[in-house]
């Protein structure tokens, strides 16, 4: 009793049990020391007994809890506790109560313990499981039913990137980014109803359902590393307290042990990068390990000297780049920081020629200031997903060791003494008086050249380019010759391109060809491809290099070896075979010789028959209008369509094809039987030069016996010689008839050519001659196929190509150089001509002028629609007054610029390639061009003229007679004038369209006025004083009579006097 009231009124402290006061187990049962026990239970700060649930809490009991004052301790009779009543009270815990709470701590004990082992586990897991992969796995294993998301921070893009659905989301939208301001624990009951939410980006990665729990990671330094998107399908389903709690520990303890997490494992290929090599073997070796490290695509280092202000491009060619055009690598080593971007092609300073290819880019500058150099890293093409932090980290803490290696490789001059391989060369040379075969020349020296390189295997090919294949002719261990097309793999690469091949991992290499490999169970590692070229820079031979014993690539003293090697090899070999080729071909040169002067090509082909002996010999020539191939020399063969015969895709291609044998050739699968019984055995080339112009083939059909490799050499000669034959006819041709007649040949088919025909090219459909033939037809829209297609049709609706013997190469020559005299000009141009013609087709296929005016009206009118403005620079004759130019000195101050056209139409068709009317009579010539003229003096609709005053007098006096010729040529005069302005008839919009252009114009020549201080010949020549209503009002009384007298006398051109009419009420009412 004693002690308890000490308790109570000491503080509330509990006083620590004696040894003494704890019954043994031993001891028998003894109901009364029961009750006598101390209370073990916890009590709460009111006084009351804490539950019992309580007692389980997570916080242990402490020993020390304080309990509240009792003043009168009571029984619950009301009665003073006294040392006699003291052992009637009851104990807070029972002994089966005790049990149960030390089972529920031992489990709690168990599961804290597992929690420990399974922080462990997750630990050692980061040995070889990425950081994300591992967090993921670990979150997923201690919260069921969840999806654990690993968002890596990347500050330089700006995002968070999560590696396991390869998504990138910025930092400004979504769920994740709010998660990143906030930095520390967001709970999101549901997903879609939180305003951060945004359904296109959020949907890729969770349900707009789902319950989502967001935490930041940290390293040791407080930086943020990740978000951890932790996520709950269902909203009904929220996270526990006791999970909230558990990820804060991971939480902790991912930032305790960061510094260990985070630090990048050495990689085992520096030691190997820091030996001595040279700089080819660096590169290769730096572009395999960048591309096993990082998974980039490609990768490349740059050197920027700020002495001599020089760039180099260390790739698998090293080459100097313009510094001022080096791509985005001048922005790397300007800004000096890390780069790493999703898509260069946005930055300011791209470059498709360097940086094309690939979009996502890692570079790091290094700078050197004691020896003003600075060098650039670039990695490009990310395999999969971006370059993230990691890939940045990485990325520094290679460079130092890696810029190490660069420098002494380029110290490196060369490993292998140059004077071992002369040495080694001169052994395998013959001795004097010693006679050796090609077969034994070439093993010497292949032996020799492994020894010297250090290469396991090697192979030697020859190029059939007839073929189009390179076969083996050394390779030891292969009993079988090896054949590759030209273009296969790397040998057939370097055959066709006569580059030089260097890979440090051929498996990685998309040019390597395993094929061989397979079939040998050889591993390719290190692989050397050298072509070796004639005098001509042309492949004749390929050496390949195999597996350098030394596990290092080969190195460009390897590739000179090599090539060295390989020219003298192949020139013992070539040797032999040259004196029987010179004399066979010396024989041949001697005819062909007689043949080239005399451009007979029967006479070549039969030369060619004999000297192949074949069955025919043909040449075709291109029809390049036609799209056929036609026969020249054999008018009885069939033309050869380009675009479905066998001979004519071999033609498109540029292509030279042979074969003994068409039944069996592979390549014949498209010929039918028929086709391949017709031609057992062919040779077909493409007569062309080195511009790539192609004028025809050269065919040789039947051969008796097999295509040797002198009947190719001597084809390809007898092609050469027909190729010049040809060039020099056309170059003949040209000087006389001009460039022009190359387009000519291009547009008019050789049958078209010569006759009074519209050109298939040229003829237009019937939904086009509708249009043509329409009022509102939009000239200024055309192409020049459509310009030239509605000169053509005006010249043969007319029929006057017929009538005066019109060819349509001559009428191309015309309409061609009519063309060119025009000027580049908005308004006054080549199509301001057509747009005048075509008018001129409306009023003649709507009032049926065929019927009324003669072939002389017609052609005058055709000749004076194209001159109407020829020559015309957008000026008007006040400017050439106020300029005084020269022409303004020579013509008639009131018409120089119809003056001077009249004067351009004349000296154009006094030329007699252009003269259309050359075989007109000289009645009709002389009436036609004083009628052209006389129209030509009536283009300018800005003057006044005093042929409406003149047919107004006629009209008072007597009706309109055709018949008289005063009449006719004042109704011609209109006819002319109306289409002069016919942009004023047309549609209001598209009046509007073609007014514009003349405004741009007479704005254009306002500012040459400024420009020559003068003043403006216009006021509407000034962008201020401009005005259309008022423009419109001065020309009406100008043009509006021509279209009234036309309606008058044509009753069917009435609609294009009534547009006129309404087109000028709109432009002078509108305000």
């Amino acid at each position: 009793m004693r002690k308890i009231n000490k308790t109570m009124n000491n503080n509330r402290r509990v006083t620590p049990m004696r040894n003494s006061d704890i019954p043994s187990p031993q001891d028998p049962f003894d109901r009364r020391a029961s009750k006598s026990k101390p209370n073990s239970r916890a009590v709460s700060p009111t006084g009351r007994a804490r539950p019992h649930s309580d007692l389980f809490a997570t916080q242990p009991i402490e020993a020390n809890i304080p309990l509240p004052k009792i003043s009168n301790p009571r029984t619950p009779n009301n009665e003073f506790i006294s040392s006699s009543n003291i052992d009637l009270i009851t104990p807070l815990i029972h002994s089966k109560t005790c049990s149960v709470t030390m089972e529920r701590m031992n489990i709690q004990i168990e599961k804290k313990q597992k929690l420990d082992v399974d922080f462990d586990e997750f630990f050692l897991s980061l040995n070889d499981t990425p950081i994300w992969q591992a967090v993921e796995t670990f979150i997923t294993s201690q919260i069921r039913g969840t999806n654990a998301i690993y968002w890596q921070e990347n500050s330089t893009l700006n995002s968070l990137y999560c590696p396991k659905y390869k998504k990138i989301f910025p930092h400004s939208k979504s769920l994740v980014g709010f998660a990143f301001f906030q930095r520390d624990f967001v709970r999101i009951p549901i997903a879609k109803e939180h305003p951060m939410y945004d359904l296109e980006i959020d949907s890729q990665v969770v349900s707009p359902l789902s319950t989502i729990l967001m935490f930041p990671l940290f390293d040791f330094s407080n930086s943020l590393v990740a978000i951890v998107e932790v996520v709950r399908r269902g909203s009904n389903d929220d996270f526990l307290n006791a999970e909230e709690q558990l990820l804060r520990t991971f939480q902790r303890k991912f930032q305790a042990f960061s510094k260990w997490i985070l630090e990048q494992k050495v990689c085992s290929f520096l030691p190997q990068m820091m030996t001595l090599m040279t700089i080819e073997q660096f590169i290769l070796d730096f572009q395999k390990n960048m591309r096993v490290v990082f998974g980039c695509s490609t990768s490349e280092i740059w050197e920027r000297s700020e002495k001599n202000n020089t760039i180099t491009r260390y790739d698998s060619i090293i080459e100097s780049i313009d510094p001022n055009n080096c791509g985005i690598v001048n922005d790397i080593l300007s800004k000096a920081q890390i780069y790493n971007t999703l898509n260069c092609k946005y930055s300011s300073s791209y470059s498709e020629d360097i940086d094309g290819g690939f979009d996502t880019v890692l570079a790091l500058p290094i700078f050197d200031t004691f020896a003003e150099m600075s060098y650039a890293f670039v990695l490009r093409g990310k395999r999969t997903g971006i370059f993230t932090v990691d890939d940045e980290t990485k990325l520094r803490d290679l460079s130092e060791m890696l810029i190490i290696g660069f420098k002494n490789a380029k110290s490196i001059s060369n490993p292998d003494s140059q004077s071992n391989v002369v040495s080694s060369l001169i052994k395998c040379l013959p001795k004097p008086h010693e006679s050796l075969t090609s077969k034994e020349i070439l093993s010497q020296m292949m032996t020799s050249l492994q020894e010297h390189t250090k290469a396991d295997r090697s192979t030697f090919y020859i190029v059939d380019k007839p073929n189009n294949e390179i076969v083996s002719i050394y390779c030891p261990g292969i009993r079988k010759a090896i054949r590759m097309s030209i273009g296969s793999g790397h040998s057939g690469l370097a055959a066709e391109t006569g580059f030089t091949l260097n890979t440090a991992d051929a498996y990685h290499d998309t040019d390597f060809n395993a094929c061989i490999d397979s079939d040998t169970h050889y591993e390719t590692k290190t692989l050397l491809t050298v072509p070796i070229l004639d005098s001509k820079g042309e492949s004749i031979s390929v050496i390949q290099l195999i597996n350098k014993n030394d596990s290092r690539p080969f190195s460009k003293y390897d590739a000179g070896a090599a090539k060295i090697y390989g020219t003298i090899c192949s020139c013992l070999m070539e040797n032999a075979s040259l004196k029987a080729k010179y004399d066979d071909l010396d024989f041949h040169s001697h005819q062909l010789q007689s043949i080239i002067d005399t451009f007979d090509f029967v006479k070549i082909v039969n030369v060619i028959k004999d000297t192949i002996q074949c069955e025919k010999s043909d040449i075709f020539i291109f029809d390049e209008a036609a799209n056929l191939l036609l026969p020249l020399t054999n008018k009885k063969e069939d033309p050869i369509n380009i675009n479905e015969d066998f001979f004519g895709k071999c033609f498109q291609n540029n292509q030279t094809f042979f074969t003994n044998y068409s039944f069996m050739d592979k390549r014949l699968d498209g010929m039918t039987n028929e086709e391949k019984a017709e031609y057992k055995s062919f040779y077909i080339s493409t007569l062309s030069i080195r511009n790539g112009k192609k004028y025809g083939i050269l065919r040789i059909v039947n051969k008796k016996g097999e295509f040797t490799e002198n009947n190719i050499n001597h084809l390809k000669m007898f092609t050469f010689v027909i190729t010049i034959m040809i060039e020099r006819i056309i170059s003949l041709d040209l000087i006389d008839k001009g460039k022009i007649q190359v387009d000519i040949l291009k547009y008019i088919t050789t049958k078209e050519y010569g006759k009074c025909i519209v050109p298939a090219h040229f003829q237009p459909s019937p939904e086009d001659i509708e249009k043509i033939t329409s009022l509102n037809f939009r000239t200024f829209n055309c192409d020049k196929h459509k310009l030239y297609q509605i000169v053509f049709y005006a010249f043969d609706v007319t029929g006057i190509m017929k009538a005066y013997k019109i060819t349509n190469n001559k009428l191309y020559r015309f309409i061609h150089s009519i063309e060119s005299k025009y000027m580049d000009i908005p308004y006054h141009n080549w199509m301001k001509a057509v747009d005048v013609l075509q008018y001129f087709l409306y009023e003649f296929h709507t009032a049926q002028l065929n019927t009324i005016f003669n072939n002389i009206d017609i052609t005058a009118i055709l000749i004076s629609a194209l001159c109407s403005f020829i020559g015309n620079d957008g000026t008007n004759d006040k400017f050439q007054i106020l300029a005084e130019t020269p022409i303004s000195l020579l013509y008639p101050r009131d018409r120089i610029l119809e003056t001077d056209q009249c004067s351009t139409a004349i000296q154009l068709m006094r030329d007699p390639l252009n003269d259309i009317l050359e075989l007109a009579n000289e009645y009709d010539n002389l009436k036609i061009w004083k009628l052209v003229v006389k129209l030509l003096l009536e283009t300018n609709i800005d003057k006044p003229t005093k042929l409406y005053a003149q047919f107004n007098d006629i009209l008072r006096k007597s009706m309109c007679d055709l018949n008289n010729e005063l009449h006719r040529n004042l109704i011609i005069t209109f006819l002319f004038k109306a289409a002069i302005a016919s942009p004023y008839c047309r549609d209001f919009e598209i009046a509007e369209e073609i007014r514009e252009k003349e405004k741009e114009e007479m704005i254009r020549l306002g500012n040459e006025e400024i420009k020559r201080k003068v003043e403006y010949s216009s006021p509407h020549n000034c962008v201020d004083m401009y005005s259309a209503e008022k423009l419109a009002s001065e020309r009406r009384e100008n043009v509006l009579p021509s279209f009234k007298y036309v309606a008058k006398v044509f009753a069917d051109l009435k609609p294009a006097y009534l547009n006129a009419k309404n087109n000028f009420n709109k432009w002078t009412t509108v305000k």
